[in-house]
């Protein structure tokens, strides 16, 4: 394989943090993916934003190693930002998602100069955008001629020596410039150039590299536009492509020795063993016959609903309260568009009907939503689904396949975090989408090589050995949630409790689900901020307090407060959700003593 020798060595010196920044502790060891919040002012500082943190949730925190890794890009080539992707495809396809959503008509042009295999991979990686893109030859006498500045353009440069062409072309790129015309410079490796390319706007390349016969492969953009490369991480969060944090510190071991950095593939394809055992063992407890994975559950979401919703069919039907972050990538603006999700509650399924028509992408919902644990009514979504040939998408997290089948009740796509029951650890982070039908499989397996997608060997590896005691495992998680429900439900401090075990009876409990999970939200009866504060802070171990679910070990959070801490007063209204609300993620412990003591400890501090 093709080396590129460094002309300096890539350093990445010990992490300072800069001022603001605090360390929390980390839950799940030194690739964990949440860590703990011990107050409540810890919380509203963040949200207010006079408060960072070392370590959170891995999608939404750049811990210490993804923080290393790109600082040392930015420092190597001296430029104010360095965002790191799940791979050199997402990075450049969420990049160019970014130029391209502030407007409903745009068009990408690409400058080349080869046609060999990368390329070619390449060009099909950009037919994901569902945007207009034009080729045109370097050797053009003028290859920006044919650029019109009345229109929205991005120019794309994907050459073999961009530098000298970049600098025989100075004058016409200033021009684009001037004319508000974004530059992207691509590479398969960041040892093509010697300094960020001058005039360009953007660079995204390749972290390839190769750690005991196990290929890795990532991508990272390199920008000074401060706005835009700000808004290039809310993306990252949101989509969920995320280069994971053991997959950094892998890459940052590696690229530090040229003679294991290789010149990558811009298609990968990751077709381990490991992969192809997880896959089957998802696709069994699913009912499922075909299945892939993703970095992250967030990765899966916005991959399903992006492959679903098209330019004439933008709306998603939304069915309840979903968790914040499905409800957020929603909002997003979608080809200079906003508000093309229509919200429902789940007691308006009766009403669905009449809003499905034939600009409706797919019914979304979860099978228990998160937080407020509502059970959506399965079987007539199915039924609906089918009539009208809408998608029904079911995330299925919150329930698993132990509770609920969904594709058995009429779901056409199923998805998972992997990040929560199914793992359990807090060590691994990845999502999942499983399905039935065979017209959805080259779909959703070539728009998931596009974006190179697959999570890497070491994060499936920890999935499946995490996989091993699923079941054992969610059958103590049910039995521990109706346990601490009960126990809530009881307590004179509580007002009120979320959990199906205390809504549905035995005889009237829906036919597709079997259990109800141990994720329980709650409201004390003061309801104030400072009860909460008096609860929240008072909480002895071993309760963790920290974002997540489906944890082994029991961790609590105000919910409301770390997911809505910004919505209007309305929107709390209109969902029937106190902004002081207190999810509870029971863990499968044998003992469950400890953890009620610790809760009755905490809520006598609100006395």
């Amino acid at each position: 394989m093709n080396t590129y020798p460094p002309p300096r060595v890539l350093e990445f010196p010990e992490v300072h943090y800069p001022e603001g920044y605090r360390s929390t502790p980390v839950i799940g060891g030194n690739f964990g993916i949440t860590a703990g919040l011990p107050k409540l002012e810890d919380i509203i500082e963040w949200q207010e934003g006079r408060r960072r943190f070392t370590r959170g949730y891995y999608r939404l925190v750049e811990g210490p190693q993804l923080f290393q890794l790109q600082q040392g890009f930015s420092k190597h080539f001296s430029v104010r930002h360095a965002v790191a992707f799940s791979s050199l495809q997402s990075g450049l396809l969420e990049l160019l998602e970014l130029l391209f959503n502030r407007f409903e008509e745009m068009r990408l042009k690409v400058i080349h100069d080869h046609f060999d295999p990368e390329f070619s991979s390449l060009v099909n990686t950009l037919q994901s955008l569902r945007r207009p893109v034009s080729y045109f030859p370097s050797n053009l006498e003028n290859p920006l001629q044919t650029v019109d500045p009345g229109k929205q353009e991005v120019l794309l440069i994907v050459l073999k020596e961009p530098i000298s062409w970049i600098r025989n072309h100075f004058d016409l790129l200033k021009t684009a410039s001037i004319e508000k015309i974004p530059t992207v410079v691509f590479t398969v490796s960041f040892k093509e150039l010697e300094s960020f390319p001058e005039n360009a706007d953007y660079w995204v390349t390749s972290l390839a590299s190769y750690d005991d016969g196990t290929a890795l492969n990532g991508g990272i953009v390199l920008g000074n536009k401060d706005r835009q490369m700000t808004e290039l991480r809310e993306i990252r969060k949101k989509r969920g492509n995320v280069l994971s944090l053991r997959n950094a510190s892998l890459m940052m071991g590696d690229l530090r020795v040229s003679g294991k950095l290789l010149s990558p593939k811009i298609e990968p394809r990751n077709s381990t063993a490991s992969k192809q055992q997880v896959l089957e063992r998802l696709c069994h407890l699913e009912h499922a016959e075909h299945g892939l994975l993703y970095p992250s559950g967030m990765s899966a979401v916005s991959s399903v609903i992006s492959l679903l919703r098209r330019p004439d069919k933008p709306k998603v039907i939304v069915i309840g309260l979903l968790y914040t972050d499905t409800y957020g990538f929603l909002e997003s603006t979608y080809r200079g568009k906003k508000d093309t999700a229509l919200y429902l509650k789940t007691d308006d399924i009766k009403v669905l009907e009449q809003y499905l028509d034939d600009q409706t992408a797919c019914i979304l919902t979860e099978t228990i939503t998160n937080p407020l644990l509502e059970i959506p009514d399965l079987e007539t979504l199915g039924q609906l689904a089918r009539k009208y040939q809408i998608p029904l998408v079911i995330d299925n997290t919150l329930a698993t396949p132990i509770n609920c089948r969904p594709l058995d009740w009429g779901a056409d796509l199923v998805i998972h975090s992997t990040s929560k029951y199914l793992s359990g650890g807090n060590d691994h982070g990845g999502g999942a989408v499983l399905f039935r039908k065979e017209h959805w499989k080259w779909s959703f397996e070539h728009h998931h090589d596009q974006w190179g997608l697959d999570p890497w060997e070491p994060e499936i590896q920890i999935l499946q050995q995490n996989l091993e005691n699923f079941e054992e495992r969610m059958l103590r998680f049910n039995l521990n949630g109706d346990k601490v429900a009960k126990f809530l439900k009881n307590h004179p401090e509580v007002e009120k409790v979320y959990h199906g075990s205390l809504v549905q009876k035995k005889d009237l409990s829906p036919k597709w689900l079997s259990g109800f999970g141990s994720v329980v939200s709650f409201t004390l009866r003061s309801g104030d901020l400072e009860s909460l504060r008096q609860f929240y802070d008072h909480l002895p171990a071993p309760l963790l307090k920290a974002p997540s679910l489906g944890s082994n070990q029991t961790l609590v959070c105000p919910y409301a407060l770390l997911a809505h801490y910004h919505e209007p007063s309305s929107f709390f209204e209109y969902h029937g959700i106190s902004k002081h609300l207190i999810r509870l993620a029971v863990g499968c412990e044998h003992d469950l003593d400890p953890i009620i003591g610790a809760l009755e400890e905490g809520l006598n501090q609100t006395l």
